[in-house]
């Protein structure tokens, strides 16, 4: 059994020191989960918002005229934007003086979302379009437009973000009609995605400090019917997306989780040769 004396001395002070040795570690890990989860230097500004949504049905002959025109708009830096209209026009030869007879028939359901941080945006928006039109006689001739767009331009200041899109786009029939999301630097020829076609949205990326940036979703259905092109003609489009911008993690949160690893592998060390 050990002197008394040599307990003492040597195994209370080594007590003491494990003690102050864990209590570093703590404080040292709280600091770190403080800067590593709220980088210091990170900064996104959204300088402009745009969120629109549109329709338009038509149904003419001769004089008389069948017309659905709604449409709105936000321009908020953030929020939610909703719309949802639908018509459905019908004109026949029997209408005083109507020589001809036509259909129009539109649906638009639009929403998003924009959520602006000190350090991150996401946006989220649906939209479900579809639309039809058909000659049926004489000088009938029947419309329909369905136009939409998103647009959200915002600057990175500080550090360097974290980009992500996901989600499913379907733009319909594309031909002679203008569907895309795309983000890219306005003004300039650097394009990060542009994306076209019906598929899965999958694009992730780094956004560099100091530059400014523009997300941009753009879909017009347009229809027209008449005796020369009868139909009937219909066409739908359709997305759902969610895009984000988060900070990159800094390199000092990584650093700090090593010291505090090596900090506690050597408390519990120490215990072992104590105990």
């Amino acid at each position: 059994m050990l002197p008394l004396n040599y307990r003492r001395q040597h195994l209370r002070p080594m007590h003491h020191r494990n003690k102050l040795t864990a209590l570093v570690g703590v404080c040292l890990t709280c600091f770190c989960f403080i800067v590593g989860n709220q980088p210091l230097h990170g900064g996104l500004v959204v300088l402009e918002r745009y969120s629109y949504a549109g329709v338009y049905g038509f149904a003419g002959s001769g004089g008389a005229v069948l017309e659905s025109d709604v449409e709105d708009s936000l321009d908020q830096l953030s929020g939610g934007f909703a719309f949802d209209h639908n018509y459905d026009l019908f004109l026949n030869g029997s209408e005083p003086a109507a020589t001809g007879s036509a259909r129009s028939i539109g649906s638009l359901v639009a929403s998003d979302l924009v959520t602006a941080g000190t350090n991150s945006l996401q946006i989220s928006a649906s939209r479900t379009a579809s639309g039809m039109t058909e000659w049926l006689a004489g000088n009938g001739n029947g419309i329909s437009n369905l136009k939409q767009e998103i647009r959200v331009r915002f600057s990175v200041t500080g550090e360097n973000l974290n980009y992500s899109l996901t989600g499913l786009f379907d733009p319909g029939d594309t031909a002679g009609d203008l569907h895309t999301i795309s983000l890219y630097r306005p003004f300039t020829a650097d394009q990060l995605f542009n994306i076209t076609s019906a598929g899965a949205l999958n694009e992730s990326g780094v956004l560099l400090a100091g530059r400014t940036y523009e997300l941009r979703m753009r879909l017009n259905d347009n229809l027209s019917a008449n005796s020369g092109s009868p139909g009937p003609f219909s066409d739908a489009s359709s997305f759902n997306f969610n895009f984000q911008v988060s900070a990159v993690p800094e390199p000092s949160s990584f650093a700090c989780m090593i010291v505090v690893g090596t900090i506690l592998a050597s408390v519990r060390q120490r215990k072992g040769n104590g105990s």
